[in-house]
Order: structure tokens, then C-alpha cells, then sequence
């Protein structure tokens, strides 16, 4: 009796809304005032009490986001840093991605004839909702383009649909205006000309049917995608902008690869949360050739042998489309770095193609047999539960130490501040994060996050990954310039710019990192120098060897 109200219960789309309202909310609640970090003191600098007209060339960004800066412009103007309104706002549009999934599935599945349309499309909203790769996009709050790129993409992809079906020209044209905010909110939106043609084919229909769809759908869109490039060149100097075209448009193919079977191995297995000796032995395998060749063989043997089956294999058709939209949402992404070892980091480049991946996984096990597909569905939202509750514990603790750190600096009034252990990460989650190497971590982050302008200098000697929330360092000097700076645990390591530490010079000092520690052979100490270090969620002072306090010119540029 009652698992059948609950089938009945699920049928009403305002149900399912209800319930992943429900499922998003009680799993994310506890990081309303986290992930206000890194990158977000640079949107800050560059939005904070600025025109909005400034949104036309992106405030200065590298980049054809004007939509995305725009919105972002007008909700940090009207609430700040508050956690609440951006708490709601990116849980808010996570649901809504969630349930744009499961009416697109549904569309799908009952157009296709699958046996369990509903429960297909409950279970990959389900899949898609509660994913615990998802935390970085709904938590840190420079991640709007994720949710905003996956909003837009389903919207066009409905649009299109309600045109094919009742071929009235406003939903044409609503997807058109649709796909054009797309393109101009982040660079993901160059693969919905893509998933548009193998809709055209997926729906196929007769010639002139198709000949129709691809001149008034997705024809308009290359043209825009063309028009898009043409900006790029003419504002940015260059055809693709964010990262820059010697990111962009790097092919590696055999990296690109091993990087497309890394994602998938990530979401379907749960990769990112194995052990790390089984994360290693996984992960290495992905990376040999022979294993690439014998996965992308028989991947593209399967989708072909589908594909060429005929209409009499709906369910297989409908799994060819999933598939290759998995790959064409993530092609922008498989020439960038792909973090195997530590969580969190990274997980916003999936936000996207998971949409696809989840689809395919319901549709696949649905077409099994119902049974078998409650008990997958059980097992894997019951492993992604328990990932999803611990990452978004270390994004609560990761704010808890982001904010006592800021509320425990003492010596906003020094004009020299040398740091010589400042947190880059915990377990994943951002903190104190410069890949400017320009010493505005901390800075900014208490100029804009804590009430507290530093009058001088804060010197970022080196961060390194917290792994618990004690950890933290000692140090010990000498009298002929040297301090070494030691772990007082093991599981860290040195961190400088968003990667691992090497040897650096500054005119003044020089840093050299070995197991564990690092030394620091400093030539000049200005006067009134002020060490610090931190040690769990509070900084303490060092006091350096009387003798380096040299009287020479001291310069750290």
C-alpha cells in the first residue's frame, strides 16, 4: 500500500518539485554562509560599487560573459556577502536544473515508449539532485555559470521540443533568445548547436520535416556560435577568452581521452571517493594508452551499433542521444587539468554533462526491469547521501576556520607582515587561494570578508592543504638567516598559486620546500617585521632570532 501512494504521490510534477526542494535543502542548509572564498574576493573587487553599464565588457574579465556578470553585479549590490540570498539563489536554480531534468527525461521517455517513463525521470532528477560532486558549484559563489549554463541548456532543449511538437514560432524563437544568454554566460553553451542536431536526429521524422528543424533550430545557432567566436576576436584580441586559446584550444587527444573515461569513472563510480591506493590504481589504469583504446573501442562499437539498429530500438536511440551529450558537454572541458587526488577541487567542470550521464543511467536501468532499478536506485543515491553529508561537513568546517581566521587577525595596522603557513585548501574546499601570486589572499579576503584593511603588506610566504582542522606548523630560527617551518602532522604538503610549492627568490629571501618543511634564508628584515603563523583556526606571532634583523635594504618584489 505504501509504495503504492508513493508512485501515486511522484506522478504530480508539483510533487517531484516538492521533493527535490526537500532532498536539496536538507542536504545543503548547513553551508548557507560557506564559500564566500577565493575567486569571490576578486568578483568583489571587481563589481563592488561599480556602474552596471560595466557588465557590456565584462568589468574588465577576459571574457564574453556579459550575462553572468550582470547578474552577478545586481545580487552582490543588492545583498552583499550575505549567506542567505545566495544560499537560496544557487539552491534555488540546482532545483530548478533538477527538475528541468526530469521533465526533459520524462518528454523523452514517454515519446519513446520506455516502459517506466516516470520513474525514469524522477530517478535521474533524483541522480542529478543529490550528486555529492555538485558541492562546489552550489556552495562556492563565484560557481552562477554552472547553474545558469545547465538552466539555459534545458530551457533550450524544452523550447526546442514544444516546437517540434506544435510548431508554433514563439517557442522557436524563446529557444533562440535562450541559447543567446546562454553563449554569452560561459563558454559550456558551445555545445548546445551540438546536442541540437542529435535532437534533429533523435526526434527524426520525414525529409522535409528534418530539412525544417535543421534550417530554423540549428542553423540560427551556428550562425550565433560564428557571431560569438567574431566578438571574441574583435573585443579580446583573441577567438576563445576565459583561460585564453593556448588553453582552450590545446588538443591532446590522448590526455583528452584518459580525461573523458576519468569523468566518467568519477560519476558512475564514485572515483573521487575510493581509497586512495584503489583511487591511484583506477585513475593510473585510465591513463595507459591500451586501456584508453580497448574503453573509447567499444564505447564507440556499442553507440554505433545502436545508432544503426533502426527505429525499432527506441530505448537504444534514446541512449546514443544521452551518450553523445554527455561527450559534447564535456569536450570544452577535457583539455583542462583533472584533480585525480583531492576531493572537491574541480567537481564544477562535471556540474553539466552530469545531466546527461544521470539521464542515460535512469533510462538504462528502467529499461532493465523495475525491480532491479529500485535497487540501484536505493544503493547509489544511498552512497551518494553519505558522500553528499561528508564533502558538505568540510564545507561547513572550512567556513568555520575562514571566519575565526579572519576574526583572529590582529595586525591589520603592521606595515610588514610576514605568513608563512596560510591554508590553501581544507580537504578540497577553497580558502585563502592565489593563483596571482600577487600577496592578496589573506588581504582581500579581510579587506572584503572581514572588516579589516591591512595598512601594509601581508607577505604570502607559502599555503599548504589542511587535512584537519588543528593542523598546523612550527618554526624554529637561527642567527644566520634561516627559519624552517615544519609540519606538526603528516598529510599536507606545500602549496604556491593553486599547485604544488618549488623553489622560489624574492631580493629579499629565497623559499626551498622539502618533506614536510621548508626553509626560508632571508638577506633583509624590515624594521618592525611582524612572523605569524597559523595553527587551527587561530594565528600566532614568531619570534625571530635577534641577529636577523638585519640593518640592509629590504625589498620582496
Amino acid at each position: 500500500m505504501v509504495p503504492n501512494r508513493i508512485r501515486h504521490f511522484i506522478q504530480h510534477p508539483a510533487a517531484v518539485f516538492a521533493l527535490l526542494a526537500v532532498a536539496v535543502h536538507l542536504f545543503y542548509h548547513r553551508t548557507w554562509d560557506a564559500g564566500f572564498v577565493t575567486d569571490f574576493t576578486g568578483l568583489q573587487w571587481r563589481v563592488e560599487d561599480k556602474p552596471v553599464w560595466g557588465f557590456l565588457n565584462c568589468f574588465g574579465f577576459p571574457a564574453m560573459q556579459q550575462v553572468l556578470l550582470l547578474v552577478l553585479h545586481v545580487f552582490y549590490n543588492a545583498f552583499r556577502a550575505q549567506g542567505l540570498p545566495w544560499y537560496l539563489l544557487f539552491s534555488s536554480l540546482h532545483i530548478l536544473n533538477a527538475f528541468l531534468l526530469y521533465g526533459f527525461v520524462k518528454n523523452l521517455a514517454h515519446r519513446f515508449k520506455l516502459s517506466h517513463p516516470q520513474g525514469a525521470a524522477v530517478a535521474a532528477a533524483l541522480l542529478f539532485a543529490l550528486s555529492p560532486y555538485h558541492t562546489e558549484v552550489l556552495v562556492w559563489r563565484v560557481c552562477l555559470s554552472y547553474l545558469l549554463s545547465g538552466m539555459f541548456l534545458l530551457l533550450t532543449l524544452r523550447f526546442a521540443l514544444q516546437w517540434i511538437d506544435e510548431a508554433r514560432k514563439k517557442y522557436l524563437w524563446w529557444a533562440h533568445i535562450i541559447f543567446t544568454l546562454a553563449l554569452f554566460t560561459f563558454e559550456l553553451a558551445l555545445a548546445i548547436p551540438v546536442i541540437s542536431l542529435l535532437l534533429i536526429w533523435l526526434i527524426g521524422g520525414k525529409s522535409a520535416e528534418v530539412k525544417k528543424r535543421l534550417i530554423a533550430l540549428s542553423g540560427p545557432q551556428w550562425a550565433l556560435t560564428g557571431l560569438y567566436f567574431l566578438l571574441n576576436k574583435i573585443v579580446l584580441g583573441a577567438w576563445v577568452g576565459h583561460y585564453g586559446e593556448s588553453v582552450h584550444l590545446r588538443f591532446p587527444l590522448q590526455e583528452m581521452a584518459a580525461n573523458f573515461w576519468r569523468y566518467t569513472a568519477k560519476l558512475g563510480l564514485f572515483g573521487r571517493y575510493l581509497d586512495l591506493p584503489v583511487k591511484q590504481a583506477v585513475f593510473g589504469k585510465l591513463d595507459q594508452p591500451a586501456w584508453i583504446i580497448a574503453l573509447s573501442v567499444a564505447l564507440a562499437g556499442g553507440l554505433l551499433w545502436q545508432a544503426l539498429r533502426g527505429r525499432g530500438s527506441q530505448k537504444g536511440r534514446l541512449s546514443v542521444f544521452m551518450i553523445l551529450s554527455y561527450v559534447a558537454v564535456l569536450l570544452p572541458i577535457l583539455n583542462l587539468y583533472f584533480n585525480n587526488l583531492m576531493r572537491i577541487d574541480g567537481d564544477r567542470y562535471a556540474y553539466v554533462p552530469s545531466l546527461f550521464f544521470f539521464a542515460f543511467a535512469a533510462i538504462a536501468v528502467f529499461s532493465l526491469h523495475r525491480v532491479l532499478a529500485g535497487v540501484f536506485l536505493v544503493v547509489f543515491i544511498g552512497f551518494s547521501v553519505r558522500f553528499l553529508i561528508k564533502t558538505n561537513e568540510r564545507w561547513e568546517q572550512s567556513a568555520q576556520l575562514y571566519y575565526s581566521l579572519l576574526d583572529d587577525y590582529r595586525w591589520q595596522d603592521k606595515e610588514h607582515v610576514f605568513l608563512l603557513n596560510l591554508p590553501d585548501n581544507y580537504q578540497g574546499a577553497p580558502m585563502f587561494r592565489d593563483h596571482s601570486l600577487s600577496n592578496r589572499a589573506l588581504a582581500d579576503a579581510l579587506h572584503y570578508m572581514g572588516g579589516k584593511t591591512p595598512a601594509g603588506t601581508i607577505y604570502e610566504v607559502a599555503q599548504y592543504n589542511l587535512a584537519a582542522p588543528e593542523d598546523g606548523v612550527s618554526v624554529q630560527s637561527d642567527s644566520v638567516g634561516v627559519l624552517t617551518v615544519q609540519f606538526l602532522q603528516s598529510g599536507n604538503w606545500w602549496w604556491r598559486g593553486g599547485i604544488g610549492a618549488t623553489a622560489y627568490a624574492k631580493p629579499a629571501y629565497r623559499f626551498e620546500p622539502g618533506d614536510g618543511r621548508y626553509r626560508l634564508y632571508l638577506d633583509a628584515i624590515p624594521p618592525g617585521a611582524i612572523f605569524i603563523i597559523q595553527k587551527g583556526s587561530r594565528w600566532e606571532e614568531v619570534e625571530v632570532a635577534p641577529l636577523l634583523q638585519k640593518d640592509v635594504p629590504f625589498s620582496a618584489q
